[in-house]
């Protein structure tokens, strides 16, 4: 039925998410392409879950162009289902946006409301991300988890502009 390929489209996307996760990986594709991947797998969570999951997803146009590490969102996202505050009234919300101020391209993924003890669980996900950051980008990426006054968990990921584009300019 119409959860059976729900299911085994899930079930390709984990197979595809453990390969690139692995910390040798180093593809890289747009965050165009990253973000496009995020939306299909939200839209399938969305039609599993279609009372326990709201997602906005907010990225600039100038910011798709830009080459990132591929899947750096998606195992994020599926923290931020995994970890965020769904009640029988309230589904969880998700929200994704990448933006770019001064030279950093700025990718937030927040999640309602869940309990800051939840946190912990976050860690496989978090230390690969850390791992594949440093990988590709050594000390000049930044990346934190921090709990918003609402109560909303939000992973921030700060990647520096000037190493994506191909304007180079001269050393």
């Amino acid at each position: 039925g119409e959860n059976g390929s729900a299911n085994s489209i899930l079930t390709g996307l984990s197979n595809l998410l453990r390969r690139a996760l692995d910390p040798g990986s180093q593809e890289m594709i747009t965050f165009g392409e990253e973000v496009d991947f995020v939306r299909e797998f939200l839209e399938i969570q969305q039609t599993r879950f279609p009372d326990r999951l709201e997602y906005t997803l907010d990225v600039k146009d100038e910011c798709r162009a830009i080459t990132v590490p591929g899947l750096l969102l998606q195992p994020l996202v599926e923290n931020a289902l995994e970890h965020g505050g769904s009640t029988v009234d309230t589904p969880n919300h998700i929200s994704v946006s990448g933006r770019i101020r001064s030279d950093l391209l700025i990718l937030d993924i927040t999640n309602s409301a869940g309990s800051s003890e939840e946190k912990e669980g976050w860690g496989i996900g978090l230390k690969n991300t850390r791992e594949r950051l440093g990988i590709v980008y050594g000390e000049r990426a930044r990346f934190r988890l921090s709990t918003l006054p609402d109560g909303s968990i939000r992973a921030r990921i700060l990647l520096p502009v000037d190493m994506m584009t191909d304007d180079e300019g001269s050393d």
